[in-house]
């Protein structure tokens, strides 16, 4: 566990008293956290393991895309917000953060993790607004 989040007792009681929207809160938020750990692993490695980076980030933007968006859709409609619209441009910015090989290593361009980090975090942060019960945990130093 990166994060400590213990989600557990929530769980738990969603299942214990048969509250399907308190179950459905902690699986959204344990997507959030799942997403959150793709930017933790690509952050911690520099992003210079560019193909890790790279399908980390699809699979942020596949999880946010596939189980978040709806909510955030909705969330949009009814708040005359454009959350969701941000969010996926913020996902193309951070896919252009990643850099490239280049062909053959001619063209390489070099990652830019700071850019990757504020893009990151601006995604996290609109997703708590989003889901403002979503625990987020502090990142545990081993």
């Amino acid at each position: 566990n990166i994060f400590a989040v213990d989600l557990r007792p929530e769980l738990n009681a969603g299942l214990s008293q048969h509250d399907f929207q308190k179950v459905v809160k902690v699986m959204a938020n344990l997507v959030y956290l799942t997403i959150k750990e793709k930017y933790y692993w690509n952050i911690s490695e520099g992003l210079r393991m560019f193909t890790r980076a790279k399908v980390r980030l699809r699979l942020a933007d596949e999880y946010y895309t596939l189980l978040l968006s709806g909510n955030v859709r909705k969330y949009d409609k009814q708040n005359g917000t454009k959350y969701h619209d941000e969010i996926f441009n913020k996902f193309t910015e951070a896919r252009n953060t990643l850099g490239s090989t280049g062909f053959l290593g001619a063209g390489a361009v070099s990652p830019k993790l700071k850019d990757f980090e504020i893009v990151t975090k601006d995604i996290e942060q609109k997703l708590l607004i989003v889901f403002p019960y979503f625990e987020s945990g502090k990142e545990i130093a081993y």
